[in-house]
């Protein structure tokens, strides 16, 4: 699936054939719901994600997405059991692991989200996306020494 920069309308259309097509196509909706949210359409971005989710339901990529909107609206519960949901998908992947966590962290969540880093940053040191969100979710979690360890 090729886009053009620039060409919002003809990038739209053919993400949508591509939906249409497969209705169960991951990049065409995440590029779609995107596309809708850089135009100020968040419901419409919602929607997309959420038609996705029902006709993909083993997808963890649109509820990753979907949480992570749900948390900056403030609907925390929501983003929560999404983030529950998406990680039941694929729960030792570290990825799934990781947006967990910062979901969990979003949501006043510190301690369960510094348990997971905490066990996450052990098996993976030098990923530094584990190590600056264990350093957030260990300050969050009043672990001051974690933290500076961690953002060391």
């Amino acid at each position: 699936l090729e886009l053009r920069a620039n060409h919002p309308a003809e990038g739209r259309a053919r993400l949508e054939a591509a939906l249409a097509a497969d209705k169960r196509h991951a990049p065409a909706a995440m590029a779609l719901a995107a596309l809708a949210s850089a135009e100020g359409r968040e419901a419409d971005a919602d929607a997309i994600l959420e038609r996705f989710i029902a006709h993909a339901p083993h997808a963890s990529e649109p509820r990753w997405a979907l949480a992570v909107r749900r948390l900056r609206a403030g609907a925390r519960d929501a983003a929560l059991a999404l983030a529950d949901d998406a990680r039941q998908i694929a729960p030792a992947l570290p990825r799934n692991r990781l947006l967990w966590s910062y979901v969990r962290l979003g949501a006043g969540k510190a301690e369960d989200a510094y348990t997971e880093l905490a066990a996450l940053h052990a098996e993976q040191p030098a990923d530094s996306a584990v190590a600056v969100l264990y350093g957030d979710a260990a300050r969050g979690a009043q672990h001051p020494d974690e933290a500076r360890k961690a953002y060391a």
